[in-house]
């Protein structure tokens, strides 16, 4: 409580205003919103091939309830990672150990064994995550 007294009312809600300034420019400037963090998520999983079998499907309860899918893509056996946490098409319901994921880079669409396609969608729009 002495620290207040240091200072004249006047400085005091200087270094109010300035320190909600600074809080405030962090958030809007620095913090990236929802749909910056889903375009980038979305503009990843894009940029990537899967051709593999699943080795692993859960919920990582220890990293934020994370959707896991691990993988071993054709030909190499180190295990890769698909975290599908944010994707509603509800993908990773339907994943087990032992099926055969395929999904063509530049495309969301994901073929399951062959028989099965589903779209990952992360709710955002090419227009929403274009925008500058």
């Amino acid at each position: 409580m002495a620290f207040f007294y240091r200072y004249s009312k006047k400085e005091l809600t200087v270094y109010i205003t300035v320190g909600f300034l600074i809080i405030f420019c962090a958030y809007y400037f620095v913090i990236p919103t929802g749909n910056e963090v889903l375009c980038s998520k979305k503009k990843s999983t894009k940029s990537k091939e899967i051709r593999g079998v699943i080795q692993k499907v859960y919920v990582d309860e220890k990293e934020h309830m994370n959707e896991i899918v691990e993988y071993s893509q054709d030909g190499d056996s180190e295990l890769k990672i698909l975290v599908l946490t944010a994707d509603k098409s509800n993908l990773f319901q339907f994943l087990k150990p032992g099926d055969h994921l395929r999904k063509q880079k530049g495309s969301l669409l994901v073929h399951i064994n062959g028989d099965t396609a589903i779209k990952i969608d992360y709710g955002v729009s090419y227009a929403q995550c274009n925008k500058k």
